[in-house]
This record gives C-alpha cells, structure tokens and sequence, in this order.
C-alpha cells in the first residue's frame, strides 16, 4: 500500500499533467472511460481517518454516467491503535462494515446527472440494490454482518456521496453545498471566482460551514475552501478543504467539549 506522501505527490502530478484544451460543457467525459483517484482525510479530536479509492466512469445516454469503485483502501488512527484496509489484499481480521462498504460501492450504478454537472439520482434503483444485496451475501460473511450492511443500501447515500466528487459547475458568486461535516448535516457557503489558465476553466472558493442550529453539538469557525478545474472532457481535479472546531457536550451531558476538526478532498482524473 502506498505510504501517504507517495498518494499525494502521485495525484498531484496528475494534477498538473491532466490534458485540457478547452473550457467544458459538462462535468464528466462524454466518451470513453475515465478513472479518478479521490483521496480523503479527516480528523476530529484524536481520530483521524483517510480514505483512497478509484472510480470507473462509463457515460452512457444523455446526463448519464455509470460509476463504481475499483479499488479502495483506507487508514485510520485513533488512542488504542492503527488499522488499515486495502480491498486488494483481504485479511481475515478486516472490519466487516469496510467489507460491506466496498462490496456495495463495487457494484456499477447508473447515475443521473443535471445539466450543471451534479448527481441527482439513480436509474434501476431496485435492480442496484439486488446486485448490491448479492455482492454483499458473496463475501459470506456472519448473519450479524449482513444486517449491519442493509443500510448500505440506499440510493441517495449513495448520490450524496457522489455529489462530494462531483459537485457540478460552480456558480458565478456563491456557491452553496449540503455536506456531512464531523458527522454534523451542514452548508458549505463559498464564494468563487472563474478563471481560465490555458485551455483550463478555474474555479477558487472560499468560505465557510454553517452546522446544525440545534442539537448536543455545533460547528465553529469552520472555513472552507474549493478549487475545481476542468477542460473539455469535463472534471480535472477538485480539492476541497475545511478546518474548525466541534463543540459539545461531554458524556456527562453537562460540561461542553471542544476538539480541532479538518478535512481535506483531492479527486482526480488519471
């Protein structure tokens, strides 16, 4: 498995390497396949988590692309331990929900797409959920494990997370985006300015989250920042990045609590 600084040097490269030629019309390729590395970290308190994964995309019909994960591994580290998934190199004592997870994610869904670029749906929801339901029952793993992964399940999750890839053409001005952040519903509230760099369209944003009004847990100071860059064939690479504090109660449910939350999203068209 490649150390961290290998991931990041590799995807910044493709980065700066990615063909483009003119601004485009549409967030993904209309034509052939493309593959993206996205890369994921996230930190809250002592925990800190990094995801690495690569997507397949195949268009098909008009605003219609089909995705699936090909590879995934991920590392995570918290007060007690280390621990690491690679779905090339399965190990008996890897957690089930990672198993399930990748299992799903494996499965080709057909996604809808508005015209701006964003996931809004998908086609054949119940034919993906049965295909999924197989790739699941195929690892054979424990009843308890299957229950754990009906939740899994489920078209939307499965549209919000790609939204975080593919969050369309940014506006002109403000651009707002609902996100999960430190586990919080939350708005991300930009404000982006369009450049062209070459035969690239340049989009930079900057701003903040807005959390939960409600609840044992809200989000402060939280700044936030996008860079999307895309060329004829649609997305180059997209980095997002955020930093803040979660303050809430303790377990006592008396005293409040704060801890550092960072996160950062780098996707990329090999």
């Amino acid at each position: 498995m490649l150390g961290s600084r290998q991931l990041w040097t590799v995807l910044a490269l493709a980065a700066a390497t990615a063909c483009a030629r003119v601004p485009p019309d549409a967030m993904l390729p209309r034509s052939g396949t493309s593959l993206y590395d996205v890369v994921v970290a996230a930190a809250s308190g002592e925990r800190t988590v990094t995801s690495v994964y690569l997507l397949e995309v195949v268009p098909g019909a008009e605003r219609v692309w089909t995705i699936r994960t090909v590879h995934t591994e991920g590392t995570w580290e918290e007060t007690g331990g280390a621990f690491a998934f690679d779905s090339g190199d399965p190990r008996p004592e890897d957690p089930w929900p990672l198993l399930l997870q990748h299992a799903v994610a494996s499965v080709p869904a057909v996604v809808q797409f508005t015209d701006d670029g964003v996931p809004v749906g998908l086609e054949e929801e119940e034919g993906w959920r049965m295909a999924s339901l197989k790739a699941m029952q195929a690892l054979d793993l424990p009843s308890q494990a299957m229950a754990s992964g009906e939740a899994l399940l489920d078209p939307r999750g499965l549209v919000r997370d790609l939204q975080r890839n593919f969050p369309g053409m940014p506006p002109e001005g403000v651009w707002v985006r609902d996100e999960s952040i430190a586990g919080l519903p939350s708005q991300r509230i930009e404000s982006c300015e369009a450049t062209t760099e070459g035969r690239r369209a340049v989009w930079r944003c900057e701003g903040e989250v807005e959390g939960p009004k409600v609840g044992p847990a809200r989000l402060h100071l939280m700044v936030s920042s996008s860079v999307v860059v895309m060329d004829k064939h649609g997305l180059v690479s997209l980095e997002g990045t955020y930093s803040g504090t979660l303050v809430m109660l303790d377990e006592s449910g008396t005293d409040l609590v704060d801890r550092p939350v960072a996160g950062r999203r780098l996707v990329v068209r090999r």
